[in-house]
């Protein structure tokens, strides 16, 4: 008889451990379901990230070279009295390429720069 308690014990014991790592393996799995997602997410992310860092540097590269940017979203041209101010507006950046007696180049910078109305000294 106290044998078999025993053995009843020890089949209990059993279940209860099989029982656990059922368990853990669901908690695991839930896991492994939400790290996918946000596997899937961060690596989107980091595709838009990666583009978009290539554009503007393909456009700051052609502008530094004297070329006309490739992705521009918007081109407006200004008109002065000594001359023009060509804008081209990108994804975060603004390209001014000014054609004044006042002024002569061109400037790349992000889009909260503001066109300039005169030299500055360097």
């Amino acid at each position: 008889m106290a044998k078999k308690k025993v053995e009843e014990e020890k089949v209990v014991e059993e279940v209860k451990e099989e029982k656990e790592l059922s368990d853990e393996f669901v908690e695991k799995k839930e896991k492994k379901k939400k790290s996918i997602f946000s596997r899937i997410i961060n690596f989107i992310l980091t595709i838009v990230v990666f583009g978009w860092v290539a554009i503007a540097v393909i456009d700051y590269i052609n502008v530094s070279q004297e070329k006309e940017p490739m992705f521009c979203l918007e081109k407006e041209t200004i008109q002065h009295e000594d001359g023009t101010v060509s804008l081209c507006k990108g994804l975060g950046y603004k390209v001014y390429k000014y054609n004044r007696a006042s002024i002569q180049g061109t400037e790349f910078g992000p889009f909260w720069i503001e066109e300039r109305t005169e030299p500055t000294a360097d």
